[in-house]
């Protein structure tokens, strides 16, 4: 038997079988790689125009939220912010009036303060920082506010002044490098259904009692309560006041708590 014979042919055939082999390595195994890197940058990509729709998204509910906790924090407040600190403030609540002398907050005012107070809060807690150099909230200002407040309700459009860059790291083609930036606008504009125009109402509502009364008992029977739900007891030296809006934030009851020092 010729072992020599056959050993050639299958010899052949093996070196034809790892030529094959290393063909198809050093082609289309640079094109698997290629493609892998690709793949992997399209993913990347995806990843941060979703992370850029998630922060759009965000500020707007981040806007609308700071709106309503300002409204809750004006109730609280009689129509002030927790940080400040007044004359008026007096037995846990601030006095609308002091022993007949008036203190009437800027309500509009108060709200834009407790706005921009609470969408920064929003803006520092985000895991992902929506501005290049926002490295300390309150320290300076990255919007530009217009609100419109009116009886039917409140909208606020905030004015980005700067953009926020996604995707700033390098990519890879499995070739060369390179750099992908994506640029998104920041501004926001809300709209809530609920405004300030209860201030003036309640004002208006205890404006005669205010001349006439010195005790929880009297204002009682004088004040014009309308369709609000109030409560109204005696503290000391002071008359408060709870008065029910009959509007709700997230199901709670809009309350505008508020004091009156007698005379």
């Amino acid at each position: 038997m010729n072992k020599k014979g056959i050993f050639m042919p299958m010899l052949l055939l093996f070196t034809l079988i790892l030529y094959a082999w290393a063909y198809q390595a050093l082609v289309f195994g640079e094109s698997t790689n290629y493609r892998r890197e690709v793949g992997k940058n399209q993913y990347k990509l995806y990843d941060t125009y979703n992370q850029a729709d998630k922060a759009i998204i965000y500020l707007d509910n981040a806007a609308r939220l700071a709106a309503y906790d300002s409204l809750k924090e004006l109730g609280e407040n009689g129509g002030y912010v927790n940080e400040q600190i007044s004359e008026c403030s007096k037995a846990g609540y601030n006095l609308w009036y002091n022993a007949g002398e008036e203190c009437w907050p800027d309500i509009q005012d108060n709200f834009k303060t407790a706005f921009k107070k609470n969408f920064n809060k929003y803006l520092a807690n985000y895991n992902i920082r929506l501005h290049n150099d926002y490295d300390n909230p309150g320290l300076k200002d990255y919007y530009d506010y217009l609100t419109d407040i009116n009886k039917d309700g409140i909208t606020i459009n905030g004015k980005s002044r700067s953009k926020y860059i996604f995707g700033t790291e390098s990519y890879s083609d499995g070739r060369s490098e390179f750099l992908i930036k994506y640029e998104v606008d920041p501004s926001f504009n809300v709209k809530i259904d609920i405004g300030l125009s209860d201030y003036n109402e309640i004002k208006l509502a205890i404006t005669d009692a205010i001349r006439l009364c010195n005790n929880a008992e009297c204002f009682d029977r004088n004040v014009r309560k309308g369709n609000y739900s109030w409560r109204i007891f005696d503290k000391d030296d002071y008359v408060l006041f709870e008065v029910n809006t009959g509007k709700k934030i997230f199901n709670e009851d809009l309350v505008i708590k508020f004091a009156v020092k007698k005379k």
